[in-house]
């Protein structure tokens, strides 16, 4: 789970199925400007061309639930959009660490995309109420119905984003422990059932705080590139959770709680809201955070860049230490899971049968 506090930020939240997400406030309906237009060439400044081709065409690769609102999709295909555009290679030591921790070759905006790409295909509203889950039981050739309660408002008012999809694979995986007819669980998306018989199932929640002005660097231009920065650290920060594997004890990249330490926020002391591993969520986040502070040039304002290293800091005190003082690096290799089964003909069971 990541939160963010004041400057601010101060978000939180985990699922009932140990989904964990990243947050801020809420607004009861927070608008995002239209697409700005394309920026000039100046790689010194920082600037890119938003209209050149793109190479992996990630916002169009992105499905959205038809519950997700417009503004939402339009403020996110626009990140997607400077995603693919922007170089973060920086020309210091971040450019190798970055590397380092997401397993690519380069930082160019293609590379970046084809990463995130591969983790990330479906955009769901934060509340799970709103959808259909079954568990799959090839056996009986059945689909069994069950669903979340809905989520109440201050417990999804701090929601930026969920993994959730890395969640219901580990869900399934449990259930298969207890329940061997089991094979998995499924998630319906705009009337299609997405398998999660692998952590890589690439569906995502958005909540509403990910585009709350009171919690973005630039509360005047809802499109600044800073705002942009931090809603693209949450994407990897959560995309992170896609990755690892129960034989390391890595799967899902699970948080940990924060201790009473210099540098962590009072408010995230005894929150699922650190990492105690090299190469978790909040690194990988942080390091991503730190390329865009680097590269932002005339895009952001001072102002900006002031308020995105309060944001970069607080990220890296997310970072400590376990009990016995190490920092480990965990395996981030992803599990093979299950063996997808054809549901075509398979009968749904309600979830309460009258």
């Amino acid at each position: 789970m990541k939160m963010l506090k004041t400057v601010g930020v101060g978000l939180g939240i985990c699922l009932q199925l140990a989904a964990c997400g990243s947050g801020s406030s809420k607004k009861d309906n927070p608008q995002t400007a239209p697409v700005a237009p394309s920026a000039p060439v100046d790689p010194n400044a920082g600037l890119i061309d938003e209209t050149k081709p793109a190479d992996v065409d990630l916002q169009n690769h992105i499905v959205f639930d038809r519950q997700v609102d417009e503004a939402s999709q339009d403020g996110l295909r626009r990140d997607f959009v400077r995603i693919e555009r922007f170089d973060l290679t920086t020309g210091t030591e971040n450019d190798d660490v970055l590397k380092s921790l997401l397993g690519v070759q380069d930082l160019q905006g293609a590379t970046m995309s084809k990463w995130l790409k591969d983790r990330v295909r479906y955009m769901l509203n934060a509340d799970l109420s709103l959808y259909r889950m079954g568990t799959v039981i090839a056996r009986n050739q059945s689909l069994k119905l069950f669903s979340e309660a809905p989520s109440k408002p201050e417990e999804s008012r701090n929601v930026a984003a969920v993994m959730i999809g890395a969640a219901l694979y580990k869900y399934g995986k449990d259930l298969r422990v207890s329940q061997p007819s089991v094979n998995y669980v499924m998630i319906e998306v705009n009337d299609v059932w997405v398998h999660a018989n692998t952590q890589r199932n690439g569906v995502m929640q958005i909540g509403p705080a990910l585009f709350d002005p009171d919690f973005q660097p630039n509360r005047v231009d809802a499109a600044a590139y800073a705002n942009t920065a931090v809603r693209v650290d949450t994407l990897f920060h959560e995309a992170r959770h896609a990755d690892g594997n129960s034989a390391s004890r890595s799967l899902g990249f699970l948080h940990v709680e924060c201790p009473a330490d210099a540098g962590i926020a009072p408010e995230m002391v005894g929150q699922p809201a650190c990492d105690s591993n090299a190469n978790g969520p909040y690194t990988v986040g942080s390091r991503i955070l730190k390329a865009y502070i680097k590269k932002c040039g005339r895009l952001c304002s001072a102002k900006d860049k002031t308020v995105l290293e309060a944001f970069l800091l607080d990220s890296v005190s997310r970072v400590v230490k376990t009990p016995n003082g190490q920092l480990p690096s965990l395996d981030a290799a992803p599990e093979d899971g299950f063996t997808r089964v054809d549901i075509s003909a398979f009968a749904l069971i309600p979830a309460h049968p009258n």
